[in-house]
């Protein structure tokens, strides 16, 4: 886990766009998704393409991804597995792009291998 931040993995703005995440999300026109951003918020354009950067480093996570950092994230705060799985399922049906159903036993497999 350690240094897998959404800011981490998302990296600068730069190569966040050479790779084609955020022309993926705004088709081709990161610059206006960014000058957007710092129009609606009052941040400065370089913030608001950290923000940009940002956002799109988490939603580009694959759901295995996500459930891996998620059941990490939650048993650091003593959550029980049990409890882990259930929440796992909201939080996968509410991303904007859904995964797919899981059962508790693939949730687990995704975690344990």
């Amino acid at each position: 886990m350690g240094n897998d931040s959404a800011r981490n993995r998302a990296g600068n703005l730069a190569e966040t766009i050479a790779a084609g995440k955020i022309a993926a999300v705004n088709d081709g026109s990161s610059a206006e998704l960014v000058r957007h951003v710092a129009m609606s918020t009052g941040l400065p354009e370089r913030v608001a393409a950290r923000v940009v950067a940002d956002v799109v480093g988490y939603f580009d996570e694959t759901a295995e991804e996500f459930v891996r950092r998620r059941h990490g994230e939650l048993q650091a705060r003593q959550v029980r597995n049990a409890e882990i799985w259930r929440l796992l399922t909201g939080e996968l049906a509410q991303r904007p792009v859904a995964a797919p159903r899981f059962t508790e036993r693939q949730l687990r497999r995704i975690v344990y291998g």
